[in-house]
């Protein structure tokens, strides 16, 4: 008798993978081990850096199994840890100890381009509102860094949402 699994895990695993495909294209790195150490990595210093509602507002948008990479090992806190661009980066590195040579500054810009690919744009302004003004400072040069075909990916809402038919960064669109 086969075991059937729930349709939830699936479609679960479905978005996870394409998350991590993300990540992987805004690397430049097909190795999925890293494209998972590294969304983990920056999601736990995103989550650290907010208020506990914001973070789970920020989740609840998340399939549920990289909400569950987001809140592995989460003690929330009263307030949130109130970190600069170094500290935030320090935090990234100690996380990804196990894929040495990965630059914080690329894993950061690589796990909040595929945000603006996932999360609705009133949730991330939200998430850059709250955050320190050097954070902030931060996640804007990272979404100002790309290219025109890029910001458009994340500013149109017709592609939020649709995987299948995606420019990678430095293509034209070829329509959805």
């Amino acid at each position: 008798m086969a075991i059937r699994k729930p349709e939830i895990l699936s479609s679960s695993v479905q978005k996870a993978n394409l998350w991590l495909k993300d990540v992987e294209r805004e690397l430049h790195d097909s190795n999925r081990l890293k494209a998972y150490s590294t969304l983990r990595a920056v999601l736990h210093a995103l989550r650290d850096s907010l208020p506990v509602y914001e973070a789970a507002h920020l989740a609840a948008q998340m399939p549920l199994l990289v909400r569950g990479i987001f809140f592995d090992g989460w003690k929330p806190r009263p307030k949130p840890a109130r970190l600069d661009k170094q500290q935030f980066y320090g935090r990234i590195r100690t996380e990804l100890r196990n894929q040495s040579g990965l630059d914080p500054a690329l894993a950061a810009a690589a796990v909040i381009r595929t945000l603006y690919l996932h999360i609705s744009a009133g949730e991330l302004a939200t998430i850059r509102d709250v955050l320190p003004r050097e954070m902030r400072g931060l996640w804007e040069e990272i979404v100002e860094s790309v290219g025109d075909s890029f910001r458009t990916r994340i500013e149109e809402p017709a592609l939020r949402g649709r995987h299948a038919v995606r420019p990678s960064a430095g293509q034209p669109s070829a329509g959805v």
